[in-house]
């Protein structure tokens, strides 16, 4: 038998590497979850909702495009949002990964979203075809003030992502 080395393997959305850091961004939102309502914003194929929904009481993935999306779990369900002018759904916890950064209006969507709490991450200074802006720490940092959220706890993973959570 052929012997697989993770470290180079690649998967359909990218490299091994980038397939953990984004699950460990998801065990990161865990600790924050337990028994609560949450929104995974941006949730993209849906399998960190579906890892949320193992410790939160819900789960909603919301997307732009949820036709790749996974099946719902029991407590997870998936349904389609334009973040620069749907109104979201309350929840406790809002989940964020990688959004803004796509976001035409990126405060419009810090502004409405109807949680207490926001577990987010966000890349650092990396430009791209797909995004709308690059972000450095301090803007971060301005955008959630100015957008009336109090960052509680961050930092930065692989010097890449600018990671934390965030209270109303």
């Amino acid at each position: 038998m052929e012997r697989v080395d993770f470290r180079t393997a690649k998967n359909i959305k990218g490299d091994y590497e980038s397939l953990i850091d984004h699950m460990w961004r998801y065990w990161y939102a865990m600790r924050f979850i337990r028994g609560k309502k949450v929104i995974d914003a941006a949730c993209g194929t849906g399998y960190g909702s579906l890892m949320m929904g193992w410790g939160a009481e819900t789960v909603t993935g919301l997307d732009i495009n949820i036709s790749h999306t996974r099946p719902s779990g029991l407590n997870v369900r998936f349904a389609q949002a334009d973040f620069n002018k749907d109104t979201l759904p309350k929840a406790d916890v809002c989940v964020s990964f990688e959004t803004i950064e796509h976001l035409e209006e990126p405060g419009y969507f810090l502004k409405e979203l109807r949680c207490k709490e926001l577990v987010f991450s966000i890349p650092l200074d990396m430009p791209s075809q797909f995004h709308k802006r690059s972000y450095k720490e301090e803007d971060i940092k301005e955008l959630l003030e100015d957008t009336g959220w109090n960052l509680i706890e961050n930092d930065i993973q692989d010097h890449k992502y600018f990671y934390g959570r965030a209270i109303r």
